[in-house]
């Protein structure tokens, strides 16, 4: 028995036999992107013109943004939520490190990575949670705003975005939704960390530039569905609900492993005889170039077995009427279900007697034990099979219940197949 193969032209066959379930789930797939898309397109309609930004906003984006137990959050314009304000101010930081006295302007890269460390070091002396809770307690934050009840210092961290710019210069900021209190936030915080004691470590901070603010951008509101947009999600939708639909019936057709071709008639180690198309338009003349192609030289005794119920077998006297004209005496036998043994080998032996050529249907060989039978008193034996309908190792099955016989089986001939010629 040979190792059955993936033949992918009949996989693309069997996906296009199916192309109204691809069409369908592409359909599905277009209108549900394209509806989720409408649904974020009316929400951005329905909250057109409202400020949607609060202070919360603000410290989620922040920690999100921030790595670790790394606070310093470091943000360009761009992150800025619309409808909000940065206050900015640029202190001078004067400080004593004696190791880096020498090397502070020089390119050596030890120097500036330890510079960077004491930089964050002093920017955790500067800023830390007992001076949030100063400018909170100070400027009454949480009895003041009620958006700000709950504010800890920890939350008012994310808020600030602190960071050195060259060797002393350090950018403080503080975002808000309100321009006034980032102002006075930012104010109240310099006048606190210029206030403390760091030892000789920072000996002077000095205010550079008064106070910046920036705002965020306000987006002009949207008042339409942009069908452009919605009719490109559409397609989207509809192509990977596409590919979805092929993908999926690319793995039905290998798991169902029915037969098609003679790629999986030779796991079974037989070939294909003939194809018998579907479509009755092609079916007579398949008859006749069945009858005239192969069994025209034929004598004796040949059997057609089904694999299974599926494979019917049907159509014996179309292929007697496409050999009458050859002048062979042509007869037919139906095997039935109830037929027994003895009265299969008698009605052989009379037929095979008077006629040139006698034909055999018999019922499906995994099912029924008297087309065994059959087979033994034939000289050829033809499995038949449906397309897309019979499993493969039905085939093999009823090719193995034949037993002895199973030597005289020539091939399989596929009913009901997509193709138009033998």
């Amino acid at each position: 028995m040979k190792r059955k193969t993936f033949n992918i032209k009949e996989c693309l066959l069997f996906i296009l036999e199916n192309i109204i379930v691809v069409l369908i789930i592409g359909a599905l797939g277009a209108g549900a992107l394209g509806y989720k898309n409408y649904r974020e397109q009316q929400d951005a309609i329905n909250s057109a013109g409202k400020n949607t930004t609060s202070v919360w906003t603000i410290i989620n984006q922040n920690k999100s943004a921030a790595t670790g137990l790394d606070t310093t959050v470091i943000s360009t314009e761009k992150d800025l939520p619309s409808n909000a304000y940065k206050a900015t101010v640029v202190l001078f930081i004067d400080y004593d490190i004696p190791e880096l006295s020498e090397g502070i302007g020089a390119a050596d890269k030890n120097n500036v990575t330890i510079l960077q460390k004491y930089q964050s070091d002093m920017i955790s002396l500067m800023f830390n949670n007992d001076v949030y809770e100063k400018v909170i307690n100070n400027l009454e934050l949480n009895s003041k705003y009620s958006d700000m009840k709950r504010l800890s210092p920890m939350d008012m961290s994310y808020m600030g975005i602190r960071r050195f710019q060259g060797a002393h210069s350090c950018y403080v900021s503080v975002i808000d939704v309100d321009k006034g209190r980032a102002e006075a936030i930012i104010n109240e915080m310099v006048k606190i960390i210029s206030a403390k004691s760091y030892d000789r470590y920072i000996t002077g901070i000095h205010v550079v530039d008064d106070v910046s603010i920036m705002a965020g951008s306000s987006r002009a509101p949207k008042t339409t569905i942009d069908k452009k947009e919605l009719l490109k999600k559409g397609i989207i939708g509809g192509i990977v609900g596409v590919m979805a639909a092929a993908v999926l019936l690319g793995i039905i057709f290998i798991l169902i492993n029915k037969v098609r071709t003679d790629t999986d008639t030779e796991y079974a180690d037989l070939g294909i005889i003939f194809r018998i198309p579907k479509k009755t338009l092609y079916r007579d003349e398949a008859y006749k170039k069945l009858a005239y192609g192969y069994l025209r030289n034929k004598t004796g005794v040949v059997s057609f077995i089904p694999s299974d119920r599926k494979a019917h077998a049907d159509y014996m006297e179309s292929i007697k009427t496409a050999l009458s004209d050859t002048g062979k005496n042509v007869s037919l036998f139906e095997v039935k279900a109830d037929t027994g043994a003895k009265d299969i080998i008698k009605k052989i032996g009379e037929l095979k007697a008077k006629s040139d050529l006698v034909i055999v249907n018999t019922e499906a060989a995994t099912i029924y034990a008297n087309p065994v039978i059959a087979a033994l008193e034939s000289d050829d034996v033809i499995l038949t099979a449906s397309y897309g309908k019979t499993g493969v190792n039905n085939l093999v099955k009823a090719k193995d219940a034949l037993g002895e016989a199973k030597e005289k089986i020539s091939g399989v001939v596929i009913e009901e197949t997509k193709h138009i010629n033998g």
